[in-house]
């Protein structure tokens, strides 16, 4: 068989497996097909232009996606996800596929995967660098604000101390 009737071949089964595996719930799933079919044409066009550049607008925006919680936890990793849909078409290809075409496919597939890997990756680390970089400024302004909060603590407490000290003062004078 040739590259395109492999490819065209597995679509339902590796969309609804991928689906079945990583989405929980019936909405869930549902809205992550639609996201992996785009995925999926956009492979497609990858490795029939032998150009990897047509999956950066999915990883861009699958790499948009986490949460501010999500970054803080370190959950639902892109990357995670991208390799857990590589074991499922390594399975797939060798379930559905005869030795020879699973080998063309995988051979087709995983400079694609690679790829995306590596954007992903990048895209993750990005956002882990924003994230932290904006929670350090975060607790500088808290550092700040507490340090501002100490000097005016001590001035009125020096301030309050004063006042006793200066009636004290007064009494000692006149005996």
């Amino acid at each position: 068989m040739i590259l395109p009737e492999i490819i065209r071949d597995i679509r339902p089964a590796w969309i609804r497996r991928v689906a079945n595996t990583l989405a929980r719930g019936t909405g869930v799933r549902e809205n992550f097909q639609e996201q992996l079919e785009k995925f999926y044409d956009a492979m497609v066009q990858a490795i029939e232009s032998g150009d990897p550049a047509w999956m950066d607008p999915v990883l861009l925006g699958w790499s948009a996606s986490p949460t501010q919680s999500d970054l803080r936890e370190g959950e639902k990793s892109i990357s995670a996800v991208l390799n857990r849909m590589l074991v499922i078409t390594y399975e797939i290809a060798r379930e559905d596929l005869s030795s020879q075409d699973a080998m063309e496919l995988m051979g087709a597939i995983l400079p694609v995967f690679t790829f995306c890997l590596e954007k992903v990756i990048r895209y993750e680390m990005d956002s882990q660098a924003a994230f932290i970089s904006n929670e350090q400024s975060n607790a500088q302004k808290k550092l700040e604000r507490l340090d501002q909060s100490k000097s005016n603590f001590i001035s009125v407490a020096a301030h309050e101390l004063k006042t006793p000290l200066t009636l004290i003062e007064g009494y000692t004078a006149m005996l």
